[in-house]
């Protein structure tokens, strides 16, 4: 059996309105996908599913704001904790009120060993928590924020 790659095609510009729809399918599917193999296969072979699509996203300036918190959340599960960081750090800045994105960055800060910057998180994380009436706080959460 053989492919033939001979014809007529379209070269789509990742500039264009058109780019971009395709683009938000492509990556929603391997962002689903990726969470399905995390739970199966584990963290890596999920980084290695949705890696180059938000890796195209920051390149684009695209913003997803599900994709690229779980995104930091399995780089910090890896031990990639710098490149969580600046993925979470992302979040943080473009949803500030996204409770759980400050949760992920003070994990991944506090695995770093920057302690200081861990508990500045963990504190934003509990405080947009009681702003929610959420009180599901994790015992880490509490304890590394003093």
């Amino acid at each position: 059996m053989a492919t033939d790659f001979v014809g007529d095609y379209d070269l789509v510009s990742d500039k264009t309105a058109k780019y971009k729809s395709y683009f938000d399918i492509l990556i929603k599917l391997n962002y689903t996908n990726a969470l399905k193999v995390f739970r199966l296969r584990g963290v890596s072979s999920a980084i290695d599913l949705i890696e180059p699509y938000v890796q195209q996203s920051i390149h684009n300036d695209y913003y997803y704001a599900d994709v690229f918190n779980d995104y930091g959340f399995l780089l910090q599960q890896a031990g990639r904790n710098v490149d969580a960081v600046t993925v979470l750090n992302i979040v943080v800045k473009n949803t500030p009120k996204r409770a759980v994105a400050y949760l992920n960055i003070a994990d991944a800060y506090w695995a770093s060993g920057d302690v200081t910057k861990s508990s500045q998180n963990y504190k934003e994380y509990i405080k947009l928590m009681k702003i929610s009436h959420n009180n599901k706080i994790p015992k880490r959460a509490i304890d590394r924020s003093k």
